[in-house]
């Protein structure tokens, strides 16, 4: 079930899934969310906890195309990005950060490129690849 309220500026949701029918192609793709907490208020920090798993991507067909964010409630300092071109090509970077992600809300971005994947963590480079790269619009 899909949950919406109003807080801050914006919109807060708790939710399994939020998705588009709408198929989406190269460009930059840009996140705002807190990591899944014990906090049901989106202005209070909670605790992450193991199985929660929060993410962000484009997927398309059985992963033809594949581009994710995800953070493990094991691993809250830890951002994980992954692409995908198809289910046998993969690249992907665990990559340490100096925050817990489920402490505040934390912009995460990623640039699809025909011949790369720049990952972002509020404005800051944090991973590229040059392999892997997916095509087909998700």
């Amino acid at each position: 079930a899909l949950k919406v309220q109003s807080c801050g500026a914006g919109l807060c949701a708790q939710a399994a899934e939020v998705q588009s029918t709408q198929l989406f192609g190269f460009g930059r793709y840009t996140y705002r969310m807190r990591a899944a907490s014990t906090s049901a208020n989106a202005s209070k920090a909670g605790r992450l906890r193991s199985g929660n798993i929060s993410g962000a991507f484009n997927y398309v067909d059985n992963s033809a195309t594949e581009i994710d964010i995800e953070i493990e409630g094991n691993r809250p300092k830890t951002l994980n990005a992954a692409v995908w071109k198809g289910l046998t090509q993969k690249s992907y970077a665990v990559l340490s950060t100096d925050t817990t992600l489920g402490q505040g809300f934390h912009t995460y971005s990623y640039e699809w490129r025909p011949d790369r994947i720049t990952y972002f963590l509020d404005g800051a480079r944090v991973w590229e690849t040059t392999q892997n790269i997916p095509q087909d619009p998700a």
